[in-house]
């Protein structure tokens, strides 16, 4: 996700999150695990603050005992401008 050379595209749909999502979520994309993996990541691309904003912020969370999660937060990746 960080190391792409173009940011996320949005499908037009949106996974579920097992918690409520972050505030101003554009979409949630489950990043694909291993079967039977008892740790799921689900990153959470946030809509811009400004036309102007070069940046596409996004959240990482890896979800643990069904609900309890491991937050990175404050990432950047460009934007495909």
């Amino acid at each position: 996700m960080l190391s792409a050379e173009t940011p996320p595209v949005n499908s037009g749909s949106t996974v579920s999150s097992p918690t409520a999502s972050p505030l101003h979520t554009d979409f949630t994309i489950k990043v694909p695990d291993e079967q039977n993996s008892i740790y799921k990541t689900y990153v959470y691309v946030l809509k811009k603050g400004s036309d102007d904003d070069q940046l596409l912020p996004i959240v990482v969370r890896t979800y643990y005992n069904d609900t309890k999660y491991v937050e990175l937060y404050n990432y950047y990746t460009i934007t495909s401008n």
